[in-house]
């Protein structure tokens, strides 16, 4: 399975250009006994592979997006669940379990990417991560077994 976004996108684009040059040669094979110029067959082919590939793009980037989620889903649960952060008692901070970036992390970090605060923030909504009165996170088992659909834990 493709690791980077370069290797999914570089094969995307090859078969892109290799589909529109054989759509071209065919449709022109087609046309060619009616008056259809070649720059108005260009303009047909470039719309409809727009219409069919922007579609495709924009789901494949939406799918991608949510995958990346639910990994930093699953990773913000497993770092809670290494750092016994389970009961009130075993709270922790954001810079205990590792969670607290700072702004010179941020800006210098490279990769994909990072959607761990926003999984954090969805467990702390779903009442799935409580916060104690001094900052201090854990994680309640009990409401996450009831979640379970919802995160499609399994």
């Amino acid at each position: 399975m493709p690791k980077t976004f370069r290797q999914l996108f570089i094969p995307a684009v090859v078969g892109v250009a290799v589909l529109y040059k054989n759509t071209k040669h065919n449709l022109y094979n087609i046309f060619h006994t009616t008056n259809m110029t070649t720059e108005s067959l260009n303009t047909v082919l470039f719309v409809v592979l727009f219409i069919i590939f922007l579609p495709a793009v924009l789901w494949g980037c939406l799918f991608f997006s949510m995958v990346l989620f639910k990994k930093a889903l699953y990773s913000v649960l497993d770092i809670f669940w290494e750092a016994d952060a389970v009961n009130e008692k075993n709270a922790r901070t954001l810079a205990e379990l590792g969670l607290q970036r700072s702004f010179a992390d941020e800006l210098f970090r490279s990769g994909l990417r990072d959607y761990k605060p926003q999984a954090l923030q969805l467990l702390i909504a779903y009442n799935i991560v409580h916060v104690t009165d001094d900052e201090k996170l854990y994680l309640c088992e009990e409401t996450l077994a009831s979640k379970i659909p919802l995160l499609q834990v399994g």
